[in-house]
């Protein structure tokens, strides 16, 4: 049996979707790496005596809070990275509609790009022929 031909324009989205999945993932993991400079400066903090303004007076240890910030930003947005490049690869390959569609939400903080790829993935994903692009069943005319 031979698969069902794709309509030419949910195919064509599907592939557009995810050239921009994969360009939103790039950037996210691009400005995870940001916090890294935060770390640094904490790690300053924590290394130099003289750096007395840096620390944080909540807890013993100089700059503990300012580590532990920047760490759990750098792997919230390496996390956000890895999903949105996921996602990119099921839109490519038409699974996992679900999952493509909760990474259109994760994409929508990441301002003003990945709004608007989140808002036109949802409404993309929305439409019956593409819907059926994920059933694996042509779509009804």
């Amino acid at each position: 049996m031979t698969e069902p031909t794709l309509p030419s324009a949910a195919r064509d989205d599907l592939r557009l979707l995810a050239l921009l999945h994969w360009l939103i993932a790039a950037l996210a993991g691009f400005f995870g790496l940001l916090p890294v400079v935060y770390l640094g400066m904490a790690l300053v903090a924590d290394i130099d005596p003289f750096a007395s303004n840096l620390r944080m007076a909540a807890t013993g240890r100089p700059g503990a809070g300012a580590l532990a910030l920047a760490a759990l930003l750098t792997l919230f947005l390496f996390a956000c990275a890895v999903g949105l490049a996921v996602a990119g690869r099921d839109l490519a390959r038409g699974r996992r509609h679900g999952f493509c569609q909760a990474m259109a939400f994760v994409a929508m903080p990441f301002v003003p790009f990945g709004t608007l790829l989140g808002l036109w993935s949802l409404a993309v994903l929305a439409r019956p022929d593409v819907r059926a692009v994920f059933a694996g069943s042509p779509p009804a005319p």
